[in-house]
Parts: structure tokens; sequence; C-alpha cells
């Protein structure tokens, strides 16, 4: 959410904010744990970088009988349209997708976001995890974070969950404190000070 009259970003408090420390060949069985405790209300916004992973992990979402919507890019308009609606219906508690679903759309009831991987920039993140949590309803973002390329986001990463109220991991905390300023994209000059 932006600030009032200013362009600082900063999260919503009502959006729990959980992070979890894993290389790329952990993250199929973390998506699995998460979409296992999904309570049978729950709605999973799962956020990938690329439109080859959305597919990837929609197609196994569906081959073990799970429904699921993927939203990129690529898709024509009246597929991305079709899709949106599905999950917007509650077709399909889960919706795969790139950026394109961050911002921009009105989709109620979601109930988790899960950043499978990072987001380019601060913004995104923010936006991403803030398709939660809205209209008064609390909700719930997980971050999964790879060292091997993911430390330059560490002292955003850190800075917005302490600023929403969050606790940051040990592990996160000494990631940020060894960081600097961040890559670009993840400075913490545009997060204002809480």
């Amino acid at each position: 959410a932006q600030g009032a009259g200013d362009d600082a970003l900063s999260a919503n408090r009502a959006v729990s904010q959980r992070f979890e420390e894993l290389d790329d060949s952990e993250k199929d069985a973390a998506l699995w744990r998460l979409v296992d405790a999904l309570p049978d209300d729950g709605r999973l916004i799962v956020f990938t970088n690329t439109k080859r992973r959305v597919d990837h992990l929609a197609n196994m979402l569906w081959a073990e009988g799970f429904g699921a919507s993927a939203v990129h890019g690529d898709k024509p308009q009246a597929e991305r349209e079709k899709a949106l609606a599905q999950f917007a219906r509650g077709e399909w508690p889960l919706m795969v997708a790139t950026d394109v679903a961050a911002r921009g759309l009105d989709l109620d009831g979601v109930t988790h976001v899960l950043n499978f991987d990072m987001p380019r920039d601060v913004e995104n993140y923010v936006h991403r995890i803030g398709r939660t949590g809205r209209a008064g309803a609390r909700g719930a973002a997980v971050t999964f974070w790879n060292p091997a390329y993911d430390k330059e986001c560490a002292p955003a990463l850190a800075k917005i969950a302490r600023d929403a109220g969050q606790a940051v991991p040990a592990w996160l905390d000494a990631w940020a404190r060894k960081g600097g300023k961040g890559k670009k994209g993840w400075s913490t000059d545009h997060i204002p000070t809480a």
C-alpha cells in the first residue's frame, strides 16, 4: 500500500509475513506443504517470475488433483479473464501467476499469497502480498528466499516485515545486516522509517 501523498511503500499490517530459506530444489515440497495446510475455504495466489514456471506449477497442481488457474502475459486476454473469473468465483482455490496479477485486479477473498520466486523489486513485493488482507480480513504471505541469489533483498524484506510488526527470522536478520543497500529495485530508500 502506498502512503497518502507520497511514494513510500509499506506492507499491510493485516498480512502476516513468513519467510522460508530454501534452495530451488526444496521449493516444490514447500509448496505442497503450504497447499496441504490451506484451510478448506482458503484461496492462494502463487507468484512466480516466469511464464514457464506459472505453467509448470499450474500443471503440477492439476496433476495432483488441485484446481489451479494460470495467469501470465502470454495467455490470450480471453484465457486470462476466464482463469481470473474461475479463481474469483472460487471454482479453483489456487492461482499461479506472474506479476500481471499483482495489482489492478479486483480479487476478493484471497487468504494466502506465496512468493515462490522473489519479486524483482520492493514495489512488486508489497503489491503481491497486498492481494490478501483486504477489507478488514486477515491474510498470510509466505516468501521463499534463496540464499544463492536473493541476498540483496534481505535488508528491504527485514525492514518491511519489522515496519509491519512482523517477526524477522534470525537467518534473514543476519543476511540483512550483511546486505548493504540492496540490488536495483530492492533499496530501502523508498521504504519509510516506522
